[in-house]
C-alpha cells in the first residue's frame, strides 16, 4: 500500500499541493486527473520519495519511502516519466532489460521476464529493433515494458506509477495497455496513472483523483466526474452522460 499523509508539495518555490492525503491500496487502478500545472507529476515524485515534501510524509507498506534502501525500493515501485530521454542505439530487448538492473536475476531469468513482458505488449516482432529508429507510440510502449520488467516477480505487492503512459498511443494499442494494467491490478499490482483521457479514466479507474486549488478530491468515476466540478477545475463548460454505465463527458462548443 502506497501512502501520501498530509504532504505539502512545492515546486519553483511555489507551494502546488497542500496538505494532500492520498492511498493507492493493494490491487487498484487509480487515475489522476487535472488541469496542467496542478501537481499531477509532481505528486509522483513526491510518493515515489524523489520531490522533498514541505510537510507531511510517503510511505510503502508503513515504512517511509525515503527509508527504504534505493535499490529494495526498486524491486517494489516502478515509475514511469511523461518524456523519455533515451537517445542511445539499444535494441528494444535491451531497454526492456534495464527494469531488470535493480535485482540479481541471472541472464536467464532477465531474458524470459524480457520475453514475457513483451509478447504481453505486442513487442516480439520489435525486439531486434534499435530503440531510436521506433515511432513515438513504439518507443512508448518500450518504455511501459522496462518499466513493468522492473516489478515483474513483484506484481502481487508492487506499484506502478505511470505518468501520461497512453498519450503517444494509437487506439488499439491505448485499449490493449489499459487492459492489460487492469489484468495485472487483480494479481495484486498497485497502478497509479496521470491521465487527460477523462472518458477514458472513468472507465479504466477503479478511483480517481481529481487535483484543483492545491488539492485533491478523491472518489469513485461517478462520483468525482461531475459537470460542475470538472468546470471548476478545467473552466470549460461540459455535460456529463451517465447512459453509458460510466461517466462520460461531451464540451459545450459552437466549434464542434
Amino acid at each position: 500500500m502506497l501512502r501520501l499523509v498530509d504532504g505539502t508539495l512545492c515546486r519553483d518555490g511555489q507551494i502546488i499541493l497542500e496538505h494532500v492525503n492520498l492511498t493507492l491500496g493493494q490491487g487498484e487502478l487509480m487515475v489522476l486527473m487535472g488541469p496542467n500545472g496542478a501537481g499531477k507529476s509532481t505528486l509522483l515524485s513526491a510518493l515515489t520519495g524523489e520531490l522533498n515534501l514541505l510537510s507531511g510524509q510517503a510511505y510503502l507498506d508503513d515504512m517511509p519511502v525515503r527509508d527504504y534502501r534505493s535499490s529494495v525500493l526498486a524491486e517494489r515501485l516502478a515509475v514511469l516519466e511523461q518524456n523519455d530521454l533515451l537517445d542511445f542505439p539499444f535494441l528494444v530487448r535491451e531497454v526492456v532489460s534495464m527494469g531488470r538492473i535493480p535485482h540479481s536475476s541471472s541472464v536467464d531469468e532477465t531474458a524470459r521476464i524480457v520475453s514475457e513482458v513483451n509478447a504481453q505488449l505486442g513487442l516480439s516482432p520489435l525486439a531486434e529493433r534499435t530503440y531510436t529508429t521506433l515511432s513515438g507510440g513504439e518507443k512508448r510502449r518500450v518504455q511501459i515494458a522496462r518499466v513493468l520488467c522492473q516489478i515483474w516477480d513483484r506484481l502481487t505487492d508492487g506499484c506502478l506509477l505511470l505518468d501520461e503512459p497512453t498519450g503517444p498511443l494509437d487506439l488499439a494499442h491505448e485499449i490493449a495497455v489499459l487492459e492489460l494494467l487492469h489484468t495485472l491490478t487483480r494479481d495484486g499490482l498497485s497502478v497509479l496513472m496521470v491521465m487527460h483521457d477523462i472518458n477514458l479514466a472513468a472507465r479504466c479507474a477503479d478511483r480517481v483523483g481529481l487535483l484543483h486549488d492545491r488539492n485533491i478530491t478523491l472518489g469513485l468515476p461517478e462520483e468525482i466526474i461531475k459537470a460542475n466540478a470538472l468546470e471548476a477545475a478545467f473552466g470549460t463548460a461540459v455535460d456529463v452522460d451517465m447512459d453509458s454505465g460510466s461517466p462520460q463527458i461531451r464540451l459545450h462548443s459552437e466549434r464542434f
